[in-house]
């Protein structure tokens, strides 16, 4: 929502029923993870 919908916390919060924090929060740790399980799939050993 964030990327391609150009929403702010707030906005991507009210439609999750999360606080701003929580939003943020998720979306960061998301974000985390797909760099993880990308970085394993490109890997080259």
């Amino acid at each position: 929502m964030q990327q391609y919908q150009d929403r702010s916390y707030a906005e991507i919060a009210q439609a999750l029923a999360l606080t701003p924090k929580a939003a943020k929060s998720l979306l960061y740790r998301a974000r985390l993870r797909l760099r993880d399980r990308l970085h394993d799939i490109l890997a080259v050993d």
